[in-house]
């Protein structure tokens, strides 16, 4: 791993759907309290709650009532996905679909009511992207994000990149008993029995890119947090307003999405960004990643406007990314 190896980096994506699409909004092609089936082409209802309006708002605030089910789990595969975001979004949102259930694919509680993190409903806030802009979501972000940064090691689908250009990703297995780990490289022959091994994974992909699957590399994603730092611009090109970045991350806009995520802890989410406060008191903005072989996290201090940013092509769960990150900010506030 280097500053310029590229890593399919989990839902640090996020930030990047959400920038995607605070643009169209301060365009004026939606307002956050807008129903989203204003702007699909199928209907999407919580089925608990047919009358409660799901809005785009609550898509970027994890309070949707939508739920991640077993089909999302298992839409994982090696390679490039297969099925459109959009058909997928269908299948498992539509009543009637080939994936939807009721109690999998939503909550019985009412949308707005609660906080329970939802990569689905971030797919669909990405097809939102699509259907708002009348642009696919992967060529959307790399006309308006990508390219005016000049993240030119960032892509969307294995088929735009090598091989040798992306990590493997791994994940350990102490015992030996490799059987359980999922998507494991196929030309991989597997290890001695009772013994320690980091298991390879295929470098793999799911329909729903908008929540999780932007491939890129820590040089890349430095451009991207410095326009964020730098009040929208990077090097001269502007991504966002100053006061929409405001309002992203605003206490106000995060105080009742109050997080409980497995790997992240206790925080605030704003609109696509997670405030906590570090074990040594300060408090960041960022967005951290898991998924099968990766771990990866991007935190930025505003008190002095300095970030930092981990990708590790191997899954944990133990805190060790964070604890990484604070020396890492901390070295940077001895210069």
């Amino acid at each position: 791993m280097t500053p310029e190896t590229v890593l399919n980096v989990g839902s640090i994506t996020k930030t990047i759907t959400a920038t995607a699409a605070m643009q169209l909004w301060e365009q004026g092609k939606f307002t956050l309290a807008d129903p989203i089936n204003d702007y699909l082409p199928f209907v999407v209802r919580n089925p608990f709650h047919p009358h409660t309006a799901i809005t785009i708002g609550q898509l970027l605030t994890h309070t949707s009532s939508i739920r991640d089910g077993s089909a999302y789990s298992t839409s994982y595969a090696c390679g490039d996905p297969t099925m459109p975001l959009g058909s997928w979004l269908e299948q498992y949102l539509r009543v009637n679909g080939a994936l939807y259930q009721a109690q999998e694919s939503f909550y019985d509680w009412e949308p707005g009511a609660r906080f329970s993190y939802s990569n689905v409903g971030f797919g669909l806030l990405g097809y939102l992207i699509e259907t708002t802009s009348g642009t696919p979501f992967a060529h959307y972000c790399q006309a308006h994000i990508v390219a005016p940064l000049g993240m030119q090691e960032t892509f969307w689908y294995l088929r735009d990149l090598k091989p040798s250009q992306h990590a493997v990703p791994y994940t350990y297995v102490s015992n030996g008993d490799v059987h359980g780990v999922p998507l494991r490289d196929p030309t991989w022959t597997g290890g001695e029995s009772n013994k320690a091994v980091y298991v390879p994974h295929c470098l793999y992909g799911f329909p729903t890119l908008p929540d999780g699957l932007l491939r890129t590399t820590v040089s890349d994603l430095a451009r991207f947090l410095m326009a964020y730092l730098d009040g929208g611009i990077y090097e001269g090109r502007r991504i966002l307003q100053e006061e929409t970045i405001r309002t992203m991350r605003s206490e106000e806009v995060a105080a009742s999405q109050q997080l409980d995520i497995p790997g992240v802890g206790s925080g605030i989410y704003g609109l696509g960004w997670y405030g906590q406060k570090l074990h040594s008191g300060e408090f960041v903005w960022g967005h951290g990643g898991g998924d099968p072989g990766i771990s990866t996290l991007m935190f930025a201090r505003l008190s002095d406007r300095v970030g930092a940013i981990v990708l590790a092509n191997a899954y944990e769960n133990t805190g060790g990314r964070r604890d990484i990150i604070e020396r890492l900010l901390q070295h940077a506030a001895e210069f």
